[in-house]
């Protein structure tokens, strides 16, 4: 089969296509034949070697998390998944994982997949594999967010992280806010209650700003969790 690879760490220049046995599946495990995988910020760090320990030091290096694909063969004690399953996950990221869904085929843990909803496309699954999971982590977990009546507010919701927060807690007997960077942003579309959008341009751009920022302050007082998603250096308006 086919994977990209790099023979080490280094530029991602040194990525490419090489040719690598198609592996088979032990007990408790799945080959996935996949039909999408997700570009993460994980992938290129790892191949950059910041962040080596996201996978194991096996060369060539084949990296890739975040995948979509068919069951094209079953281990033993693989329960009820079977050859024809369309099925999405992602692999672990640790030193333990030799893996990588950046390939034709991948092995995963049955316990690493889950049937792919019908409606849903491959590229969408993929995309939704970890940053899915990081929301509910994130909000339920981290957030201590109450089983019933809870309100959820996502700031910068313009990425899938934050699309998957408005859409996880859509209709969970809460309430979301978002304040999007775009007005562009999908989060009113996927189930959040309110959206405060933000424009370019001068004057204007200031005044909305400042207002979103008041909205953030008064909306974070009544929500039982914030998810504030802005990466990088932050400036607040004057």
């Amino acid at each position: 089969m086919r994977a990209m690879a790099a023979p080490g760490y280094g530029p991602l220049e040194r990525l490419a296509s090489i040719d690598v046995p198609l592996p088979s599946p032990g007990r408790g495990e799945v080959r996935v034949r996949v039909m999408a995988s997700a570009l993460n910020p994980a992938d290129y760090k790892v191949l950059l070697g910041s962040l080596k320990f996201l996978h194991a030091r096996n060369r060539p290096l084949i990296v890739g998390y975040d995948f979509s694909g068919v069951v094209d063969a079953v281990g033993s004690d693989a329960g009820d998944l079977a050859v024809g399953d369309e099925v999405f996950g992602f692999l672990p990221y640790g030193p333990g994982n030799r893996r990588g869904a950046f390939a034709e085929a991948l092995i995963a843990k049955c316990g690493e997949v889950m049937r792919k909803p019908r409606g849903v496309s491959h590229e969408r699954a993929a995309a939704a594999a970890t940053t899915g999971l990081t929301a509910i982590q994130s909000i339920r977990d981290l957030g201590r967010l109450p089983a019933t009546g809870g309100k959820v507010l996502v700031t910068g919701g313009s990425g899938i992280f934050d699309t998957s927060a408005a859409f996880r807690w859509r209709g969970q007997r809460g309430h979301e806010g978002a304040a999007a960077h775009q007005p562009t942003s999908p989060v009113g579309c996927v189930g959040a209650a309110a959206a405060v959008g933000r424009t370019r341009g001068g004057a204007r751009r200031r005044r909305l700003l400042r207002r979103t920022a008041r909205c953030r302050s008064a909306a974070a007082a009544k929500c039982a969790a914030r998810s504030e998603t802005i990466g990088g250096q932050v400036t607040s308006p004057r």
